[in-house]
């Protein structure tokens, strides 16, 4: 056979987990006609990847595009980096399940991750999402979590405190929904309000829902080396794979990740390659209490001077709370929406 392309001398990880090979790549019509070990064949076009490494595709662990990729189906900036695969909605957000009641809530978030850009947020269910996604095709594949804190929004909206038993049953109804729609796992986001007001029992419970789906859980932690056992915890009380995204950990977190491992449980951890980060200003630097109640609310209480003392003292109390990923003195490069707020 004649093929169009053959890629000779490259070492091939073909995802699978096991180890890298070096084979040739035959390649007709656009796909893959052939991975064989012996000599090469002849193609029209050949390309010796001698020293390099083939492999299907990248995939990005923590990716906002849940929503941008309305804007750009074809992910042009993701394929150009050889990202095939993209899995969306972490930090305990997902655009679905939405119900009415905040609605408006949860596309002023989103709306802060695309820099103001219109969202449609048409959609209701996760299937209505996923159709509504797929209209004119994507370039690239992706996967989703169902959020935390979306779930946890729609049923006590910004309100700090545990659940009731009932409110409890009804977040965990929308998590085994989300799965029998198409998600993979569950993302949480516990630094975040109103994430932060949750307890582990709480996060746990729907991991155990989770689970049951052969789901992941995909945490953003509290922060800090007990944000990091909180998530061992659970995954050791649910049996449930944890992956602890964008983190860098310290030696004894790297030393705590490895002794889990070693104990069975299934764990993993994502970093960015970067020494800057990407957050909002209003998530990491106030208290989770000024948060209470909304957007709202929050910026009521920003604006009342006693109250802007009160964020002041906590702050210089306890700055690692804050910013517990970073020094004091990071440098930070700030961008807003409103333009009556940039005052």
């Amino acid at each position: 056979m004649q093929y169009d392309l053959t890629i000779i001398n490259g070492h091939v990880i073909d995802g699978t987990g096991k180890p890298r090979y070096k084979a040739n790549i035959y390649v007709k019509d656009d796909k893959i006609a052939k991975i064989d070990t012996s000599g090469p064949q002849s193609g029209e076009q050949v390309i010796d990847a001698k020293g390099l490494i083939i492999c299907p595709g990248f995939i990005d662990m923590h990716s906002h595009a849940d929503l941008t990729l309305f804007g750009n189906r074809r992910a042009d900036s993701f394929i150009y980096q050889g990202v095939t695969t993209l899995y969306v909605t972490p930090d305990g957000w997902s655009p679905a399940p939405v119900i009415n009641e905040h609605r408006q809530d949860l596309k002023d978030y989103y709306e802060t991750l695309t820099f103001g850009a219109p969202l449609p947020f048409t959609w209701t269910t996760y299937t209505e999402y996923f159709n509504e996604l797929q209209r004119g095709g994507l370039g690239v594949n992706v996967r989703t979590n169902v959020g935390f804190g979306t779930v946890r929004t729609n049923i006590l909206g910004y309100a700090m405190r545990a659940p009731t038993s009932s409110e409890l049953e009804l977040m965990k109804e929308q998590v085994h929904t989300a799965f029998l729609e198409g998600v993979c796992g569950l993302s949480t986001g516990l630094s975040y309000h109103p994430q932060c007001y949750s307890t582990t029992k709480e996060v746990e419970e729907l991991c155990h829902v989770a689970v049951q789906h052969g789901g992941l859980h995909h945490t953003h932690t509290r922060g800090g080396t007990s944000g990091l056992r909180e998530a061992i915890h659970i995954s050791e009380r649910t049996g449930i794979p944890v992956n602890i995204t964008h983190t860098t950990p310290t030696d004894e977190q790297l030393q705590i990740i490895e002794s889990a491992a070693s104990h069975n449980i299934n764990i993993t951890f994502d970093a960015y390659p970067y020494t800057a980060g990407s957050s909002f200003l209003s998530g990491i630097y106030l208290p989770g209490w000024v948060h209470e109640g909304g957007r709202d609310h929050m910026l009521h209480r920003i604006r009342t001077p006693s109250i802007r003392e009160k964020i002041q003292t906590e702050w210089r109390q306890n700055p690692e709370d804050r910013w517990p990923n970073g020094p004091r003195n990071t440098p930070l490069i700030a961008w807003c929406q409103n333009p009556s707020m940039r005052k």
